[in-house]
Parts: structure tokens; C-alpha cells; sequence
């Protein structure tokens, strides 16, 4: 439905553009002025234009009626969302004392394709935040692993060999070396959890963590 209302809600937009274009002419203003060089559009709306596309768009009912679905379904899926994140977490925290999570960067796993624009709405950060804090109100442990070759890494014990050629769209592999058939993500899985209890280890070795405990 969201994807649906945002199609037509840019309808209207690009309608109302021509509509904006046709006014700056008729007035002699510049539509569009350079825009800063390390942005990815070159141009952007005057002061002038943005000003009257502002009121093009207030006068626009039919625009208007867009918005207020699409604000609509944005909160009723936001709320959908934390409900499901919160109830994660209390299941996890439940059954778990230390958890291991993935330091994803979204913005190098999106890099501009369209296909991965759902990392965006699944708002991990959020998800991460709330299970934390409620893994720290009971007085349990969540560790941050770094996300390097993960999928990558073959995850069989003595095995070191590393997948260079993987693609995104390879959801399993075969491991020259030690000939076991990875599924991308439980390969993945196993790795951040070995990392992990590595990491972990290490840190609680530390002498000035063994003085405070």
C-alpha cells in the first residue's frame, strides 16, 4: 500500500513541476541554481521556486490526501515495528545472557541500490538500540563483532580459507579447501559468534577488567 501511495504521491510531484515550470517562466525566475560539487545532484530548487512549489503543492487536494495515507501508514508501520523489536527483545533477553551482533555499516550494504532500500525501513539501529537496553536492565551482555568477511570466511574449525569471488546474490557456497556447503547467512551467523567469543574472552582478560571484578 506504502509503495503504491509514494508511486502516485511522485506523480503528482512531477506533475506540479511542470506546472512550477511553466510559472518561472511566465515570471522570468531561475527554476534551478548549482548545487554543492560533492552532492549528487548537480542543481537544485531557487528560493524563488521553492517558494511557489511550496504553494502549488498547499493548493493541491488531491496531493495533500496522499500525504496524509502515507503519514498514516508510516506510523502505523513504525508502531507494527517497535511492537515486533520490543517483543525480540524480551525473548532473546530471556533466553540469553550474551549476544553477539554484527557491526553493520546500512549505508555500504544500500550503496545506492534499490534493492536493498528495506535495510533502511527495517531500521536496524533501532532494533539494536532497544535490544541493549533491555539486555543491560537485567544486568545481561551485548557485544558488537566487526562485520569484515563474515560471509566470506569459511566457518569450519581449522579451516581458513576465504571466499573472494562471493557475489550478493550467492546465498551459498562450497569450500574448496574443506568441501562443506555453506548457507551464506548461518556461515555468517557462526563467524560473528566465533569472532565474538574471541573478542569477548580477550576483553575480560584484561587486567584492569579482572582488578574491577
Amino acid at each position: 500500500k506504502l509503495t503504491k501511495l509514494q508511486k502516485e504521491k511522485s506523480k503528482r510531484e512531477t506533475i506540479n513541476k511542470e506546472v512550477l515550470k511553466t510559472m518561472c517562466k511566465v515570471d522570468n525566475i531561475d527554476m534551478y541554481i548549482p548545487k554543492y560539487a560533492n552532492s549528487k545532484r548537480k542543481y537544485k530548487l531557487s528560493k524563488e521556486a521553492k517558494a511557489i512549489y511550496k504553494s502549488i503543492l498547499s493548493e493541491d487536494k488531491k496531493y495533500k490526501k496522499l500525504n496524509k495515507k502515507i503519514n498514516k501508514l508510516f506510523e502505523k508501520r513504525t508502531n507494527i515495528q517497535d511492537d515486533f523489536y520490543k517483543k525480540l527483545a524480551y525473548k532473546l533477553s530471556n533466553e540469553f545472557d550474551l549476544l553477539f551482533l554484527e557491526d553493520l555499516n546500512i549505508n555500504n550494504m544500500v550503496n545506492g541500490d534499490i534493492s536493498n532500500q528495506n535495510l533502511y525501513n527495517a531500521s536496524l539501529s533501532k532494533l539494536i538500540t532497544i535490544l541493549s537496553n533491555k539486555m543491560l536492565t537485567i544486568g545481561k551482555i551485548v557485544h558488537k563483532v566487526e562485520s569484515y568477511y563474515t560471509s566470506q570466511d569459511c566457518s569450519t574449525k581449522g579451516c581458513t580459507y576465504r571466499n573472494k569471488t562471493l557475489k550478493k546474490e550467492d546465498r551459498s557456497w562450497l569450500c574448496p579447501t574443506c568441501h562443506t556447503l555453506h548457507k551464506r547467512d548461518v556461515n555468517a551467523a557462526i563467524n560473528v559468534y566465533n569472532k565474538g567469543i574471541k573478542n569477548f574472552q580477550a576483553l575480560v582478560s584484561e587486567p584492569k577488567l579482572q582488578k574491577t571484578a
